[in-house]
């Protein structure tokens, strides 16, 4: 059995804790929300990406579906005012690469928020890594 890092553990239980608020606290999206340019919390974004993950099914097989129903609801929580460039450039949204991160490793440690695909995806390992050795040419 693999045995994962001791920070993983309390990624999860975090994630299972603030769910469970969010969950009895309908009028609260998530605890607390980014608002400065490189502030980042990767337990913030955790608890963001298990939350849609539980609710959201489909979003297990999509990184586009999970970053817009993150998105939708940190923008709502800002408010009208920005277009979504504005928010996206000043950091007023969660980072992709740090959401599609965060999924990854839940997906990694929860066998039960994995999607349809997942298997599919990894078995292709191989074939894939075999691919971008074009780039060992360039």
């Amino acid at each position: 059995m693999k045995k994962n890092k001791p920070g993983t553990v309390l990624i999860i239980i975090t994630a299972i804790l603030v769910d469970f608020y969010l969950i009895s606290n309908l009028n609260v999206k998530y605890v607390r929300k980014m608002t400065k340019v490189n502030e980042f919390n990767f337990q913030e974004a955790a608890c963001k990406v298990y939350s849609v993950l539980l609710k959201t099914p489909n979003s297990r097989d999509s990184d586009r579906i999970l970053l817009s129903k993150i998105w939708g609801n940190e923008i709502e929580q800002i408010g009208e005012g920005k277009s979504f460039i504005e928010m996206f450039e000043s950091g007023l949204l969660s980072n992709p690469e740090t959401i599609c991160r965060m999924r990854r490793k839940i997906q990694e440690v929860q066998p039960s928020l994995r999607g349809e695909k997942w298997d599919a995806r990894h078995s292709m390992e191989g074939n894939v890594c075999q691919q971008l050795t074009f780039f060992d040419r360039w």
